[in-house]
């Protein structure tokens, strides 16, 4: 069957590009595709008439990225619109690939524009089955199934429970109910089966199917950084994050020699200078990072890489040994200059470890990229104005900065409706504006709020620019 796999219009509707390869989608295919199925992967938020340099994605990301979060407001009134030529271009992309069978995955983000693709799949076809999956779909398929446009949703860890769904489709749409994992109507009731056991040996799976990206020869400097994971699960209980949602508490691994595997098709394959570890906590177990980083050396596998870490997952030996395999950047998710609100959102972090982590970092020259949020629940000024000088005592190479977004499914989500008595619809509509925060905070009216917010993103796409400028040799003007 022909199965076009889509990720959905998200940044590419403010005009920004992003460094985003669609990995869950390359796992989706390579497994379809050792099935019999012709796959494609079609990443709507990605501009073929836009070239994406590598120092791009290092460091005017994190603008865009600042960019986005100013402006995605204007997201729902974009989608409304049906003359964007987008639309157009996305129909013909699906008529040329004629697909049997769509699967789109969502986020909370992007749910409203995953349903209009479905509404777009199903101009093109009536008869086309529609599969969503990820974390949004996961925490709430009867949302998801509340549409007429969706046939499917998968709960959870994809790959099995689409093998499986694509051969009930094959066989006369039979056997859906036997399926774990799967949500879906029938006779207009949505049903849900069982969940499906996470996998346990996860190289079982067959290497990203990247070669199946469509018009991946149009984007040659997509593959300059080779997007990859080491292990699926987070131990941690943030209260803001839904990733156990899919990938579950418990971690799981894949082996050294299996993840060299795929080091070396991407180094060799497809030419990346750079790979991008995409774990939530790729030091997560100090023993495996040591062994990992030795095979790195002993391999001869020269190559860049950058990984997400959290600050009490990192010391002097270790940072010593990554800088000496490759390692150029860490991600840090610092969150919040308030150990006060680190607490209420159970981000087990220490501000002293925090510290002393950037400093670690500087003495090994490992570029720092920290990750800040603001409109966190209970946040007051004076939290925020911690936040805020965090951002200059640590002087990161790089500061990413958000707007909490409360994600379904999630402790601090479920607070507000409770303590905020926001309902769960309003929630879903602050997504696309970041003034509509000031709800959560304590202490502040939406005008006190939103001009301290916008002083502190001045201030980050300022700094970040000086960054990027030293990094090119350069003179910020």
């Amino acid at each position: 069957m022909n199965v076009l796999l889509m990720l959905p219009l998200s940044k590419r509707l403010l005009g920004i590009q992003e460094a985003s390869f669609p990995l869950g989608l390359a796992y989706l295919a390579a497994v379809l595709q050792r099935e019999g199925h012709d796959v494609h992967i079609y990443n709507t938020d990605l501009d073929p008439e836009k070239s994406l340099e590598i120092d791009d994605a290092l460091t005017s990301n994190s603008e865009q990225h600042l960019r986005a979060n100013l402006n995605i407001y204007k997201i729902p009134q974009i989608l409304n619109n049906n003359a964007l030529p987008l639309w157009k271009e996305i129909l013909k992309k699906i008529e040329q690939y004629e697909p049997d069978v769509v699967g789109i995955s969502v986020t909370t983000i992007t749910f409203d524009s995953a349903m209009k693709l479905a509404s777009v799949c199903k101009k093109y076809r009536t008869d086309i089955k529609v599969i969503m999956g990820g974390h949004h779909p996961t925490i709430d398929p009867d949302g998801v199934l509340q549409n007429e446009n969706v046939d499917f949703v998968i709960r959870g860890e994809g790959e099995e429970t689409i093998k499986k769904l694509m051969q009930s489709i094959a066989n006369n749409n039979n056997g859906f109910d036997l399926i774990d994992g799967l949500s879906y109507r029938d006779n207009g009731k949505i049903k849900h089966n069982r969940p499906r056991a996470l996998i346990k040996n996860l190289d079982i799976l067959p290497l990203p199917a990247r070669d199946l990206l469509v018009d991946h020869d149009k984007y040659p400097n997509l593959f300059k950084i080779g997007v990859m994971g080491i292990s699926r699960g987070c131990p941690w209980r943030c209260g803001f994050c839904s990733s156990s949602a899919v990938w579950g508490r418990s971690v799981r691994f894949r082996t050294i020699p299996n993840i060299i595997q795929e080091i070396k098709k991407l180094t060799i394959e497809y030419g990346a200078e750079k790979i991008y570890f995409y774990d939530d906590t790729f030091t997560l177990r100090r023993d495996r990072v040591i062994e990992l980083c030795q095979s790195f050396l002993h391999e001869n596998v020269k190559f860049k890489w950058i990984c997400m870490s959290r600050a009490d997952c990192l010391d002097d030996e270790l940072l010593k040994l990554m800088k000496d395999a490759g390692c150029q950047a860490i991600v840090i998710g610092v969150e919040s200059g308030s150990q006060r609100i680190l607490d209420f959102i159970r981000k087990e972090e220490n501000l002293s470890k925090v510290y002393e982590t950037a400093r670690l970092m500087k003495k090994h020259g490992i570029w720092l990229s920290a990750f800040f949020m603001l409109g966190l629940p209970t946040e007051t000024r004076e939290d925020m104005m911690k936040t805020y000088n965090l951002m200059k005592e640590l002087e990161p190479n790089e500061i990413y900065l958000s707007t909490y977004k409360p994600n379904p499914g999630t402790e601090l989500h479920d607070y507000i409706v409770k303590n905020k008595g926001i309902l769960p619809e309003e929630l879903m509509k602050s997504h696309y504006c970041a003034s509509r925060n000031y709800k959560f905070v304590e202490g502040m009216s939406e005008e006190e709020y939103t001009e301290l917010l916008q002083e502190i993103y001045d201030f980050v796409i300022k700094y970040n620019r000086e960054q990027h400028a030293l990094l090119l040799g350069t003179t910020y003007k």
